[in-house]
C-alpha cells in the first residue's frame, strides 16, 4: 500500500465458526477500527465494507481508505462483526512511497489536484502550463450540466476549482437514483481528449452501501454512454482518473464540436444517495499540423535597446537588417516594415571604414 495516497482499499476475510465456513451477507454487521504507527485507534471512515461477491469470493470484505488513514509507515485494520462466532483477523499493514521519499506521493498528489508546487525543480501546473506556447491549453472545466435524475446543490461551476466548494447531486427518492452529466469543450473535434480527472466521491444512501455509480463516457460514434469507471460507497474525496480516446469527443455532426459528455448514473433508488464533485476536468491535445505552425504570420515586434529579444523580434529585426537600411554620416538605420519608421539606429565607429557598431536605439 501506498503512503498517504487515497482510494486504495484494505481486503479483510470473516469467517463463520460456528458453520464452518466463511461468512457471507455480513456487510452490515461488520466495523473496523484503524491505528496508524500503533497510535490509538479510531473507527474507519469507511463505516462497513464492501463485499466482494459472495458465491466465487465467499467471506471476502473490502474497506475503502482515505488519504489521511494511509499517512503512516504502519497500519493496523482490527474488524469485528456483531454476528455471534464471526472470526476477523486484524490485518498489518506497511506502507511504501515513490523512491524511498516519503513526500515523492504528497508532491505527485499535488500535481495532479490542483493545487500545484512552486520551484525551480518541480513540475508545473497544467494552468500554469496553459500559459506556454502563446496560450495552448491542456485541460478544460465544465461548461454545462444536465440532470435527468436528481437535485442540484450548487451548480458545475463549482467543480472548476479543487478548493472544497463541492457540487453535488442528490438522489431526492422521488425518482430511480441518479442520472446527470457534465459538458466540457475542447475548442475543436481535432484536439483530441485524453483524460477525465475528478476530486469528489459518491455515497450511498444507507445500509449496507452496495448501491454503485456508474462514470460514463459518450462514444459519439456509436451514439450511446459507455461505462468507463465505477464508484462505490465513501464518504471523503477521492481521486479519480480514466483514460479518454478520439470517439469521446463530438465532430459537430452531433453536438457541439469539441464536446465531451461525462455522465454519472445510480440506477438503484436509495433517498439521500449523492455524487459530490469538489473539481473535475477533461485533458486534452492541441492539434497543430506543421503547415499551420510554418505559415503562421507573425505580429511585427522589436525589442528595445539593450532588452533581450523574443524569438519574433530577433528574427524581425534580422530580417531588417539585411533588407531595410540607411548608412549616412556613421549611422545604420533600420526601419521597419513600412520603410519609413526606424526600428533600431546603429552608430558606427568609423564613418568611412567600419569595424564596429553599437545600438543606440
Amino acid at each position: 500500500m501506498f503512503k498517504n495516497l487515497g482510494s486504495q482499499k484494505i481486503t479483510v476475510f470473516a469467517w463463520d465458526n460456528a458453520a464452518g465456513a466463511p461468512k457471507t451477507g455480513d456487510s452490515a454487521n461488520i466495523t473496523a477500527q484503524i491505528s496508524k504507527d500503533a497510535l490509538g485507534p479510531a473507527a474507519t471512515v469507511d463505516p462497513t465494507p464492501l463485499e466482494v461477491e459472495s458465491t466465487d469470493l465467499p467471506g471476502i470484505y473490502v474497506f475503502s481508505m482515505s488519504q489521511n488513514e494511509t499517512d503512516a509507515n504502519m497500519i493496523i485494520l482490527s474488524a469485528v462483526s456483531s454476528t455471534p462466532d464471526v472470526d476477523i483477523q486484524p490485518v498489518i499493514i506497511y506502507t511504501h512511497s515513490l523512491g524511498g521519499d516519503a513526500d515523492a506521493l504528497a508532491n505527485l498528489l499535488a500535481m495532479y489536484d490542483g493545487t500545484g508546487l512552486s520551484g525551480d525543480k518541480f513540475p508545473v501546473r497544467q494552468d500554469q502550463l496553459a500559459g506556454l506556447a502563446g496560450g495552448l491549453g491542456v485541460s478544460t472545466s465544465a461548461i454545462a450540466s444536465t440532470v435527468t435524475q436528481g437535485t442540484e446543490t450548487l451548480t458545475y461551476a463549482a467543480t472548476a476549482a479543487h478548493d472544497d466548494t463541492i457540487y453535488v447531486v442528490t438522489d431526492s427518492g422521488a425518482a430511480a437514483g441518479i442520472d446527470f452529466y457534465l459538458t466540457f469543450n475542447t475548442g475543436s473535434s481535432e484536439n483530441i481528449p485524453t483524460g477525465f480527472h475528478m476530486h469528489g466521491w459518491f455515497q450511498d444512501g444507507g445500509a449496507p452501501f452496495t448501491n454503485t455509480c456508474a462514470i460514463q463516457v459518450y462514444n459519439w460514434a456509436a451514439a450511446a454512454f459507455q461505462t468507463v469507471e465505477t464508484l462505490t460507497h465513501a464518504t471523503a474525496e477521492e481521486d479519480h482518473a480514466v483514460p479518454l480516446l478520439i470517439n469521446h469527443v463530438s465532430d459537430g455532426d452531433v453536438g457541439t464540436a469539441g464536446d465531451v459528455r461525462v455522465r454519472f448514473l445510480i440506477s438503484s433508488q436509495e433517498a439521500s444517495s449523492t455524487v459530490n464533485i469538489d473539481h473535475a476536468a477533461v485533458t486534452y491535445g492541441v492539434f497543430v499540423t506543421a503547415a499551420a505552425f510554418l505559415t503562421e504570420q507573425m505580429v511585427e515586434s522589436y525589442a528595445a535597446d539593450g532588452v533581450a529579444p523574443t524569438i519574433t523580434q530577433a528574427l524581425f529585426l534580422i530580417q531588417q537588417l539585411l533588407s531595410e537600411f540607411v548608412i549616412a554620416a556613421g549611422t545604420y538605420t533600420i526601419y521597419k516594415l513600412d520603410g519609413v519608421t526606424p526600428a533600431a539606429t546603429l552608430t558606427l565607429n568609423d564613418a568611412t571604414n567600419p569595424t564596429g557598431a553599437t545600438r543606440e536605439s
